[in-house]
């Protein structure tokens, strides 16, 4: 397929902007309402728990990254991947705080 150099650099960073983007969304529609061992470390209801989650999916993202180094793999590093993952975690922060008025986080 023969495309724009914007648009297959966007191709190539969209997964990881829109996977960190969803990081949030899904750990609250997975988690809430639930009870297991694991649920504490992923409760979103105070803005502290946000920020951990972000920052543990976020460390788990540049591991994943940092991961692809490594031959064995068969994939390539690539720095945009980190920076669209942090555009992307970010956002969707901002956007996660805005549309939870009514629980204790807030900004």
């Amino acid at each position: 397929m023969h495309l724009w150099p914007e648009a297959g650099f966007f191709l190539g960073i969209a997964p990881n902007l829109f996977g960190s983007f969803l990081l949030p969304f899904a750990v609250y529609w997975f988690f809430n309402g639930r009870q297991n061992r694991i649920v504490p470390f992923f409760r979103l209801q105070t803005t502290t728990e946000l920020n951990q989650v972000c920052i543990m999916g976020f460390g788990m993202l540049l591991v994943n990254e940092y991961l692809q180094l490594v031959p064995v793999f068969g994939r390539t590093f690539d720095y945009y991947d980190i920076l669209s993952s942090l555009a992307g975690l970010i956002a969707s922060w901002l956007l996660f705080t805005r549309l939870q008025p009514g629980k204790a986080i807030s900004i």
